[in-house]
């Protein structure tokens, strides 16, 4: 009896569950997330060197001549605040730059 009362109390908050989350959130589990970042700089003969990572990630740096392009592809994690930042360095400037907060970008 207790095994059945249970298994019917799982099913009911499943329904229930599945129910009041709307689509976005209900699939937001399956998504994945593609960011590029592109050197568009004009006019500048130099490398923009690129260096991008997450609190799980570090995609290490990467040299982009001017329409050059870098990309990846991720899974935001359980509670969609994954957060990647970069560091751009064009010459002897350097700029930090959050390029992506899953939740607030999130589109799906």
């Amino acid at each position: 009896m207790a095994h059945s009362s249970l298994l019917l109390l799982i099913v009911t908050f499943h329904l229930v569950c599945t129910q009041t989350l709307c689509k976005q959130q209900y699939f937001q589990f399956f998504k994945r997330v593609t960011v590029h970042v592109i050197n568009g700089v004009p006019g500048v003969p130099d490398t923009l060197q690129v260096h991008c990572q997450s609190k799980d990630d570090d995609l290490g740096t990467h040299g982009l001549k001017n329409g050059q392009e870098i990309n990846w592809t991720f899974k935001p994690n359980l509670f969609d605040t994954t957060l990647f930042f970069c560091h751009f360095l064009l010459g002897f400037q350097g700029q930090n730059l959050c390029c992506l907060r899953s939740q607030v970008t999130s589109t799906m």
